[in-house]
């Protein structure tokens, strides 16, 4: 679901473009909170699902794509083949509860850069910035 307050085209700005995907409202509010404290992020869009998240990839171009995997009408792992294509420089960062190495592994095998816990979302803002810094450089 975008919001409506993104822009149609890549903005003018040195920060890190970034689509928060989660089905979960306080998810979303708690990344785009998390991410606005660092001045290197930018919130450009927010999707619920598979299907918005191929919609807003598409249109917006992300540098990075934040991915819930557990979503309703398309999961996050549906999405992702889809979502490559639709936006092939992005960055796929898949963000759920209790990824597997292996699991992780099948995800790359797909398009996703890297797995995050959501355990881990204090430390979201480091982890994607190492990970955007290791994307770019490739």
């Amino acid at each position: 679901m975008m919001t409506g307050t993104e822009p149609r085209t890549r903005p003018t700005t040195d920060r890190i473009r970034v689509l928060v995907v989660d089905d979960g409202a306080d998810v979303r509010f708690l990344v785009r909170r998390l991410l606005a404290r660092e001045r290197t992020f930018q919130v450009v869009g927010e999707a619920t699902d598979g299907e918005e998240a191929i919609d807003a990839a598409t249109e917006l171009q992300p540098q990075i794509v934040l991915l819930d995997l557990s979503m309703p009408r398309m999961r996050g792992d549906e999405a992702l083949p889809a979502i490559v294509t639709a936006a092939p420089d992005s960055m796929i960062a898949v963000f759920s509860t209790s990824i597997t190495d292996e699991r992780c592994r099948e995800l790359q095998d797909l398009g996703a850069f890297d797995c995050y816990d959501k355990l881990e979302m204090p430390r979201l803002p480091e982890l994607l910035e190492r990970d955007w810094q290791r994307f770019s450089s490739r």
